[in-house]
């Protein structure tokens, strides 16, 4: 049976800085007032884009072939981010200041979701720990990212942003952990609301795409946990 989930829609204590990666890397200025709008504008016309076969997956409005379908979600997704990485090339880091706060936005979710290219996310990571020191940028964002990088490089997570489900309780877990007794202490440094919450939100998200197939298995609701829960 194949399942419906979610890619991940998203002081600094804790951030990791990569190896590899400046925490405050030189900004690239060069670039024109002009050709900084272009940027920008092309930033969020490619996040929109990204967005519609999201949401087609969310609401299970796949149309024709779902395996053709996910196959050119793929492709596609592969060709924003390489546009991204020249982006990225060209000017570092797009963040508020430099294409405003929807644009820089919208880089990031296209570099979260192109997980075909951790060495990239990581690359950015790097950079956007800089702008967010910075208020140039969103760290609860930056958390989001540098748990899919974690993830992505066989290292566990910091925030619990990443998730798996039992599908047979229509239930979100986190993947795998580090130090999870303070994962909440973290979550609120960035401005993220208490794990339990966020499994919470993931779990009823998953049961409602996938509520014809779970009702099958007799799965009626999804799972809630208990408020302050903390056993991950």
């Amino acid at each position: 049976m194949r399942w419906f989930v979610l890619m991940c829609l998203a002081g600094l204590g804790g951030l990791p800085v990569f190896s590899g990666c400046s925490a405050s890397p030189t900004r690239q200025t060069q670039a024109t007032p002009a050709r900084l709008s272009a940027i920008a504008e092309e930033l969020i016309e490619l996040a929109a884009d990204d967005q519609r076969y999201e949401q087609l997956v969310m609401n299970n409005e796949i149309p024709g072939d779902r395996d053709e379908f996910m196959a050119t979600k793929k492709r596609l997704m592969s060709v924003r981010g390489q546009r991204c990485k020249a982006i990225f090339d060209e000017i570092g880091f797009p963040d508020y200041e430099m294409v405003g706060q929807e644009a820089s936005e919208a880089f990031w979710i296209i570099v979260q979701h192109n997980d075909a290219d951790p060495v990239f996310q990581e690359r950015v990571a790097g950079a956007m720990r800089g702008a967010v020191e910075r208020g140039a940028a969103d760290g609860s964002k930056l958390a989001y990212l540098t748990d899919r990088v974690l993830i992505n490089t066989d290292r566990p997570q910091m925030y619990g942003t990443q998730l798996d489900y039992i599908h047979e309780q229509a239930r979100a877990i986190p993947k795998e952990l580090g130090d999870p007794a303070g994962v909440d202490a973290r979550r609120a440094a960035v401005g993220l609301e208490p794990l339990a919450e966020y499994m919470n939100g993931s779990s009823e998200l998953f049961f409602m795409m996938n509520e014809g197939a779970l009702r099958e298995m007799g799965v009626t609701e999804p799972f809630v946990y208990e408020a302050g829960f903390s056993a991950w």
